[in-house]
């Protein structure tokens, strides 16, 4: 195999599907020699380009014995390839690999500020318990008690229009699981109709009016226990918030 630069110690090779679709990487090839992206290899007498993003092989629809013609028009053609692959190339960019940073225009938000954004709670499994995405975002103050800490974290500092994926622990989310909000509570205390099923949730009202959500955990004929615990509590949670925009919370 002739090598006009040191390849990739691995790369892909591409299958070539029907319509020229040269998208999909499937074989893997061993090739000696050091990993140099965006150098050029040949592989059975093709030209292949290294792409800087990554170690892929990019077929060049040009043969290797082009290049190697004598003279300044095989010169020529190579400083064109090199051009092409550099230039042209989906992918290639001033850094290799690297993406700019996204930019916002805006102040961040801070305290005290009013946002309305959008947000999805993904569980440790991959379900996906909440989410307000193509449906009424939320208002909030931040740093007001309205949401949780890690919640507060994440969108302080943010920029109207950013996106932001975070895992909020349960010490910054709804806190750890507590044994004692578990309890078995007399059947007459709920109404008469009333038709208990393990793992369904009821909103309770307790003595000085505050509100929260209860868990049916199991129940036989005299009671039915209780969860009092929040249905996240104790749980890693994976939080997707895209802030839509920032202002005043008193104008707001």
């Amino acid at each position: 195999m002739d090598i006009l630069y040191p390849p990739c110690d691995r790369v892909e090779q591409p299958a070539v599907r029907s319509g020229g679709d040269r998208r999909r990487w499937v074989k893997r090839r061993k090739v000696s020699g050091y990993c140099h992206p965006g150098r050029f290899v040949t592989l059975a007498g093709s030209v292949y380009f290294i792409h800087p993003g990554g170690p892929q092989l990019i077929p060049m629809m040009i043969r290797f014995r082009a290049l190697s013609t004598g003279g300044s028009a095989g010169t020529c053609l190579a400083v064109i390839t090199i051009l092409f692959a550099f230039c042209v190339l989906p992918g290639c960019t001033g850094s290799p690999g690297v993406s700019p940073p996204a930019t916002f225009s805006g102040p961040a938000a801070k305290d005290g500020d009013w946002v309305t954004a959008y947000y999805r709670v993904t569980l440790p499994d991959g379900h996906v318990f909440e989410s307000n995405f193509n449906k009424t975002p939320i208002g909030f103050t931040i740093g007001d008690g309205t949401m949780i800490k890690g919640f507060d974290n994440t969108v302080r500092g943010m920029h109207q229009g950013e996106t932001r994926d975070v895992d909020i622990p349960p010490e910054l989310g709804y806190g750890p699981h507590m044994s004692e909000l578990i309890e078995a509570v007399p059947v007459e205390m709920f109404p008469a109709n009333f038709t208990p099923v393990v793992g369904g949730t009821l909103v309770y009202e307790d003595a000085v009016g505050q509100t929260g959500v209860l868990t049916i955990v199991s129940f036989n004929q005299t009671h039915i226990t209780i969860d009092k615990n929040h249905p996240l509590a104790g749980k890693l949670l994976h939080f997707t918030i895209n802030v839509l925009q920032i202002g005043n919370a008193t104008s707001s």
